[in-house]
């Protein structure tokens, strides 16, 4: 089975070293490749007057692909997260990945996680899209369950094909009849979290928190889970309100 990751990042130098080490580790014995993307996806907040990172977690990429860490590596301006991914995706699918996994910068897998992913993977044959627990981590060394999203996906099957991302993580599959489903369609599972429980690290860091919370409201039909107010993060209480979801249990690290 060989396997294509996707990451895209910008500005994510606190994260990036950690975020990549197990998958380097985990490509030394097995078939993985590596495509990476830099840039500001469409209506995130351009930061220091720049598309691209300035953090240095550029040129440590541009130092990982010298080096033959990475595979694949472009630059992105002002383009939707589907989008993006799709240009590192076509450099998988073009190398015969068979196997897609997308993660961020500040997702931390350990190599215990990943090696238990693809095991289940590879005793899930009939499966076509996987998707994986994230330990949301919030303020005061706290966090909370139920982020649980489609991350992995087959490229081929008897009957259809990977097309690419259409929104965000969100991919579509070309049948043999040429028409188009949507990932949600097929075959679905969830990793149990005794196999791989992965460190989200969005809302436990202020900066980055705010960022996130502005790009997500700042699309059509969106609203944050979370807030802030007077510098601190907080859960958005109109977003429960709406949606008439009880606020998440709040656990201790």
């Amino acid at each position: 089975m060989k396997i294509g990751l996707i990451l895209a990042q910008y500005n994510g130098q606190d994260y990036l070293p950690k975020c990549l080490a197990p998958w380097i580790e985990y490509r030394k014995e097995n078939d993985l490749l590596i495509s990476c993307l830099d840039g500001r996806f469409t209506g995130s907040e351009q930061e220091n007057g720049s598309d691209q990172s300035t953090d240095g977690s550029l040129p440590y990429l541009q130092n990982c692909y010298e080096k033959d860490y990475i595979d694949f590596l472009d630059s992105f301006a002002g383009v939707s997260e589907a989008g993006a991914r799709n240009i590192a995706l076509k450099h998988l699918i073009d190398n015969s990945c068979d196997l897609i996994i997308s993660i961020g910068v500040d997702e931390i897998f350990t190599s215990n996680d990943i090696n238990n992913i693809f095991a289940f993977v590879k005793n899930n044959p009939f499966v076509f899209v996987f998707q994986v627990h994230y330990k949301n981590l919030i303020w005061d060394n706290q966090y909370i369950e139920g982020f649980c999203p489609r991350r992995i996906w087959k490229v081929k099957g008897s009957k259809c094909s990977l097309k690419g991302f259409y929104n965000d993580d969100d991919c579509q599959y070309l049948l043999n009849s040429g028409q188009t489903i949507i990932d949600t369609q097929l075959s679905t599972q969830s990793i149990p979290k005794a196999k791989a429980f992965i460190e989200h690290h969005t809302w436990n860091n202020t900066v980055r928190s705010i960022k996130k919370i502005n790009y997500q409201n700042s699309r059509p039909g969106w609203l944050c889970s979370f807030e802030h107010k007077d510098g601190k993060i907080q859960f958005c209480k109109e977003y429960y309100r709406r949606t008439g979801q009880p606020y998440p249990t709040v656990f201790k690290m």
